[in-house]
């Protein structure tokens, strides 16, 4: 149990947690074996799960991007679903066999992770595809996650329509 809340502990997110805290993500979350060459997230997907490798080697890769990268343990996948449901941008394949420790938002819930972190990081990544805000530094790209708000929209749903007020 102590190694793996060592690991919980190289988590970004994690890393401040009293072990109290972390002994309760890793109670609150459900253990997930996975036998070597098992899809653990297929890119397309709706994602609704953040995943923390505690055990073995994962390979994300995508079709998409320039995405072709190979994890070991205390790596983690998919925090984006922390802060709304996503698209996987890439699909994670177990190497080894793996053990991983799958959370999701209301997992974390009366905790003292501050998903707002998760939000302004996932959306600075996500300006940084966007050509216009590429000029500008990781930072000030967080600044700006911070103060905006991402939501799934399901392909060909309207994002306005004419005669909609003009407050977002």
């Amino acid at each position: 149990e102590e190694q793996i809340l060592a690991v919980l502990r190289t988590v970004r997110w994690f890393a401040h947690l009293p072990e109290e805290e972390l002994r309760s993500i890793y109670m609150r979350g459900r253990h997930k074996a996975f036998p070597r060459y098992s899809t653990i997230i297929r890119e397309g997907n709706v994602g609704r799960s953040f995943y923390v490798l505690l055990h073995g080697q994962i390979k994300c890769s995508s079709s998409g991007k320039a995405v072709n990268v190979v994890l070991n343990a205390g790596a983690h996948v998919g925090e984006g679903s922390l802060v709304t449901e996503v698209r996987r941008d890439a699909s994670v394949m177990a190497l080894q066999d793996c053990y991983m420790l799958q959370l999701a938002a209301h997992d974390l819930r009366g905790l003292s992770v501050n998903v707002q972190d998760v939000k302004k990081h996932m959306i600075g990544q996500m300006l940084g595809t966007v050509q216009f805000f590429q000029l500008l530094p990781k930072a000030q790209r967080e600044q700006l996650g911070a103060i905006m708000e991402g939501s799934y929209l399901s392909p060909h749903a309207h994002i306005f329509r004419e005669g909609d007020p003009g407050d977002a």
